[in-house]
């Protein structure tokens, strides 16, 4: 007799020590189990085994390896490649394994670009630049069916981590646009894949709602420095004239990382024209001074400070930004301010609009 695993009899009882059958298969593949008994007079005997019968070996999917880790700034691309013996459609279904990634990952069908892939249900997989974190492990799964079953296969990626550790450093800290010259270096950049290049730019600090105007001073150059260069951009009245220095470190693999940090960069013709009109009139003051005038050149110094700041103001006005402008200590045009202001008793005024004797 013939029995499915169930215990239903095939319909057919066979005679004899040899039998031939044309089984149907199918997936889940179907288990038969035949059943011999051998009698003789009131005597029998019987034996037993179980065939399973499918259709067809299932589909065998691989994965095309990733060489080495990935930048997390591009795409990631799987390639898969399937052996079948079945003649119709394939199933695809991509997914990440959570128990084998190190961040969450939710891969969602069809190409919106507000996906985090495309394609997941196609023989390949294309991942959106960025979508991994740096430093990252994931296990991709394809899933493959066909009418004989279904075959999987699992990939490991790695996302490279950007170099840490370095920043960009500024000196002087203060100095005149285009003319003074400016030490810049980056050091302290760690990474394992070498070598690193170095980009540096600068732009002036303006409100959030304008673009800045970036200059690059050091284009992906293998060194850190230091090396000297005259600021490219001269900083805004209405931000105190601060400039914006920034590095940007890149490894073999693209990862990038930054860094920042700010500089005042006066206008060179304001600063120049400051400087000779506190010349001409710290030397009057000194002259005072050599006549024995103690008390006059006191008020001459007092004074200077005066018209160097009303000077700035007046600057200020002209670029539109009198109101809110923060201008630069006078220690950092070489002046120190006096201990006691007295500008009622001289006006800076008054030297403005008379001239240099009070």
């Amino acid at each position: 007799e013939c029995h499915y695993v169930n215990g239903t009899r095939l319909p057919a009882r066979l005679h004899g020590p040899v039998v031939s059958l044309f089984l149907s298969g199918g997936y889940p593949p179907l288990e038969y189990t035949f059943v011999v008994v051998a009698s003789k007079g009131s005597r029998s005997s019987f034996l037993s085994t179980s065939v399973r019968v499918q259709m067809g070996r299932p589909p065998v999917p691989q994965i095309t390896p990733v060489p080495g880790r990935i930048a997390p700034g591009e795409k990631l691309r799987l390639r898969s490649e399937v052996t079948t013996a079945a003649d119709g459609a394939l199933m695809y279904e991509w997914s990440a394994v959570a128990e084998r990634s190190t961040h969450a990952l939710a891969l969602l069908p069809g190409p919106d670009g507000t996906l985090a892939c495309a394609g997941t249900q196609q023989q390949n997989l294309v991942l959106r630049e960025h979508t991994l974190v740096a430093g990252g492990t994931y296990t991709f799964q394809l899933a493959v069916r066909d009418v004989y079953g279904e075959g999987s296969v699992q990939l490991t990626v790695q996302v490279n981590e950007p170099p840490t550790g370095g920043w960009v450093q500024v000196i002087p800290g203060v100095g005149l646009a285009y003319k003074d010259m400016f030490t810049i270096v980056s050091p302290g950049w760690v990474d394992v894949d070498l070598p690193l290049l170095y980009t540096f730019e600068c732009h002036a600090v303006v409100d959030e709602a304008a673009a800045a105007v970036v200059v690059v001073l050091r284009d992906l150059r293998p060194t850190p420095g230091p090396f000297d260069k005259p600021m490219a951009v001269e900083g805004l009245p209405a931000h105190s004239h601060r400039v914006v220095v920034k590095v940007t470190v890149q490894d073999s693999l693209r990862a990038e990382a930054t860094s920042e940090t700010n500089i005042t960069a006066l206008p060179p013709a304001t600063a120049a024209a400051r400087e000779a009109l506190s010349e001409v009139l710290v030397g009057t003051s000194a002259q005072v001074l050599k006549n024995g005038d103690v008390d006059t050149a006191l008020v001459m110094v007092d004074a200077t400070l005066g018209l160097l700041n009303v000077a700035a103001l007046a600057e200020d006005a002209n670029d539109g930004g009198a109101e809110n402008a923060s201008r630069p200590p006078a220690e950092d045009f070489g002046l120190t301010p006096p201990t006691e202001v007295v500008h009622e008793a001289y006006p800076a005024k008054h030297f403005l609009d008379g001239g240099l004797t009070p």
